[in-house]
Protein backbone atom coordinates (compact mmCIF):
# COMPACT_ATOMS: atom_id res chain seq x y z
CA UNK A 1 0.00 0.00 0.00
CA UNK A 2 1.23 3.42 -0.70
CA UNK A 3 1.31 6.12 1.54
CA UNK A 4 -0.56 9.46 0.66
CA UNK A 5 1.74 12.56 0.04
CA UNK A 6 0.22 14.12 3.59
CA UNK A 7 1.24 11.39 5.57
CA UNK A 8 4.47 11.16 3.70
CA UNK A 9 5.65 14.71 4.49
CA UNK A 10 7.41 15.53 7.66
CA UNK A 11 6.03 16.81 10.91
CA UNK A 12 7.30 21.08 11.26
CA UNK A 13 9.10 21.85 14.49
CA UNK A 14 7.23 23.32 17.39
CA UNK A 15 8.58 26.94 16.21
CA UNK A 16 7.48 25.99 12.29
CA UNK A 17 3.91 25.21 13.83
CA UNK A 18 3.51 28.18 15.75
CA UNK A 19 4.48 30.18 12.91
CA UNK A 20 2.20 28.44 11.08
CA UNK A 21 -0.69 29.20 13.46
CA UNK A 22 -0.24 32.71 13.92
CA UNK A 23 -0.50 32.84 10.17
CA UNK A 24 -3.69 30.94 9.71
CA UNK A 25 -4.81 32.37 12.57
CA UNK A 26 -4.74 36.10 11.06
CA UNK A 27 -5.88 34.69 8.02
CA UNK A 28 -9.11 33.47 9.52
CA UNK A 29 -10.13 36.35 11.16
CA UNK A 30 -10.72 38.03 7.29
CA UNK A 31 -11.81 34.84 5.76
CA UNK A 32 -11.58 35.23 2.20
CA UNK A 33 -14.33 35.81 -0.15
CA UNK A 34 -13.90 32.98 -2.72
CA UNK A 35 -14.82 29.41 -1.51
CA UNK A 36 -11.94 27.82 -3.73
CA UNK A 37 -9.61 29.76 -1.21
CA UNK A 38 -11.50 29.34 1.86
CA UNK A 39 -12.02 26.02 1.39
CA UNK A 40 -7.88 25.52 0.98
CA UNK A 41 -7.67 27.83 3.80
CA UNK A 42 -9.58 25.48 6.44
CA UNK A 43 -8.23 22.19 5.18
CA UNK A 44 -4.23 23.69 5.81
CA UNK A 45 -5.57 25.07 9.47
CA UNK A 46 -7.28 21.23 9.68
CA UNK A 47 -3.52 19.59 8.59
CA UNK A 48 -2.00 22.38 11.45
CA UNK A 49 -4.56 21.32 13.97
CA UNK A 50 -4.23 17.19 13.14
CA UNK A 51 -0.37 17.72 13.73
CA UNK A 52 -0.64 19.20 17.22
CA UNK A 53 -0.90 16.34 19.69
CA UNK A 54 -3.39 17.10 23.15
CA UNK A 55 -2.16 18.98 25.92
CA UNK A 56 -0.20 21.31 23.95
CA UNK A 57 2.09 23.52 25.24
CA UNK A 58 1.28 27.01 26.72
CA UNK A 59 2.22 29.01 23.81
CA UNK A 60 0.39 26.46 21.59
CA UNK A 61 -2.74 27.30 23.22
CA UNK A 62 -2.68 30.85 23.16
CA UNK A 63 -2.23 30.95 19.41
CA UNK A 64 -5.09 28.54 19.17
CA UNK A 65 -6.98 31.26 20.13
CA UNK A 66 -7.45 33.30 17.66
CA UNK A 67 -8.46 30.48 15.19
CA UNK A 68 -11.14 28.67 17.73
CA UNK A 69 -12.89 32.51 17.45
CA UNK A 70 -12.92 32.37 14.03
CA UNK A 71 -14.34 29.54 13.41
CA UNK A 72 -17.20 29.72 15.70
CA UNK A 73 -18.01 33.00 14.18
CA UNK A 74 -21.11 33.34 12.81
CA UNK A 75 -19.71 33.63 8.50
CA UNK A 76 -17.68 30.75 9.03
CA UNK A 77 -20.20 28.82 11.19
CA UNK A 78 -23.51 29.74 8.96
CA UNK A 79 -21.36 29.78 5.47
CA UNK A 80 -23.59 29.22 2.72
CA UNK A 81 -21.71 25.93 1.02
CA UNK A 82 -21.83 22.59 2.61
CA UNK A 83 -18.38 21.89 1.78
CA UNK A 84 -17.05 24.90 4.00
CA UNK A 85 -19.90 24.07 7.04
CA UNK A 86 -17.81 20.17 7.37
CA UNK A 87 -14.20 21.69 6.65
CA UNK A 88 -15.29 24.45 9.69
CA UNK A 89 -16.43 21.36 11.69
CA UNK A 90 -13.38 19.07 10.98
CA UNK A 91 -11.35 21.96 12.11
CA UNK A 92 -13.85 22.37 15.73
CA UNK A 93 -13.59 18.77 16.17
CA UNK A 94 -9.88 18.93 16.10
CA UNK A 95 -9.88 21.80 18.30
CA UNK A 96 -12.08 19.72 21.13
CA UNK A 97 -9.73 16.92 20.03
CA UNK A 98 -6.70 19.22 21.72
CA UNK A 99 -7.91 20.99 24.44
CA UNK A 100 -10.06 17.34 25.57
CA UNK A 101 -10.96 16.88 28.87
CA UNK A 102 -11.31 20.42 29.03
CA UNK A 103 -13.96 22.23 26.11
CA UNK A 104 -12.56 24.94 24.30
CA UNK A 105 -15.78 27.15 24.16
CA UNK A 106 -17.79 27.76 26.63
CA UNK A 107 -21.28 26.55 26.68
CA UNK A 108 -23.11 29.18 25.27
CA UNK A 109 -20.69 28.60 22.02
CA UNK A 110 -20.71 24.67 22.31
CA UNK A 111 -24.82 25.14 22.19
CA UNK A 112 -24.34 27.25 19.11
CA UNK A 113 -22.36 24.88 17.24
CA UNK A 114 -24.07 21.59 18.55
CA UNK A 115 -27.59 22.79 17.62
CA UNK A 116 -26.41 24.64 14.46
CA UNK A 117 -24.87 21.46 13.00
CA UNK A 118 -27.60 19.05 14.42
CA UNK A 119 -30.40 21.40 12.45
CA UNK A 120 -27.94 21.29 9.61
CA UNK A 121 -27.50 17.41 9.98
CA UNK A 122 -31.38 16.67 10.01
CA UNK A 123 -32.44 19.18 7.48
CA UNK A 124 -30.14 17.08 5.25
CA UNK A 125 -31.55 13.42 6.60
CA UNK A 126 -35.06 15.12 6.00
CA UNK A 127 -34.48 16.06 2.47
CA UNK A 128 -32.57 12.35 1.40
CA UNK A 129 -35.24 10.75 3.12
CA UNK A 130 -37.90 12.84 0.67
CA UNK A 131 -36.12 11.45 -2.02
CA UNK A 132 -36.34 7.84 -1.10
CA UNK A 133 -39.97 8.44 -0.23
CA UNK A 134 -40.28 10.30 -4.19
CA UNK A 135 -38.27 7.42 -5.36
CA UNK A 136 -40.61 4.96 -3.77
CA UNK A 137 -43.71 6.43 -4.90
CA UNK A 138 -41.80 6.93 -8.63
CA UNK A 139 -41.39 3.26 -8.56
CA UNK A 140 -44.88 1.91 -7.34
CA UNK A 141 -46.27 4.29 -10.17
CA UNK A 142 -43.84 3.04 -12.72
CA UNK A 143 -44.72 -0.68 -11.27
CA UNK A 144 -48.66 0.33 -11.53
CA UNK A 145 -48.53 1.58 -14.97
CA UNK A 146 -46.28 -1.83 -16.40
CA UNK A 147 -48.97 -3.92 -14.54
CA UNK A 148 -51.93 -1.87 -16.41
CA UNK A 149 -49.62 -2.46 -19.95
CA UNK A 150 -49.59 -6.25 -19.04
CA UNK A 151 -53.14 -6.82 -17.99
CA UNK A 152 -54.34 -4.67 -21.33
CA UNK A 153 -51.55 -6.65 -23.74
CA UNK A 154 -53.14 -10.35 -22.02
CA UNK A 155 -56.63 -9.22 -22.69
CA UNK A 156 -55.69 -7.89 -26.05
CA UNK A 157 -54.17 -11.18 -26.98
CA UNK A 158 -56.83 -13.28 -25.11
CA UNK A 159 -59.48 -11.12 -27.47
CA UNK A 160 -57.49 -12.16 -30.55
CA UNK A 161 -57.28 -15.36 -29.58
CA UNK A 162 -60.84 -16.03 -29.24
CA UNK A 163 -61.76 -14.18 -31.91
CA UNK A 164 -64.50 -12.62 -29.84
CA UNK A 165 -64.21 -8.75 -29.04
CA UNK A 166 -66.73 -6.81 -27.52
CA UNK A 167 -68.78 -4.18 -29.28
CA UNK A 168 -67.46 -1.35 -27.09
CA UNK A 169 -63.92 -2.64 -26.97
CA UNK A 170 -61.48 -0.73 -29.06
CA UNK A 171 -58.07 -2.49 -30.23
CA UNK A 172 -55.23 0.19 -29.77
Amino acid sequence: MMASPAAAAPLPSQKELEEMLIESGIELSTPPSSTGELLSLLEKVESELKSIGQDPSMSTRNLLEPIKKALIETKLLRHSEKIIDCSVASCICEIIRISAPVLPYDNTEMEVFNTFYMFKTKARLQTILVFIYLFIISFYLSSLTYIIYVHLCLKNIIFWFSGRFPSDYSIP
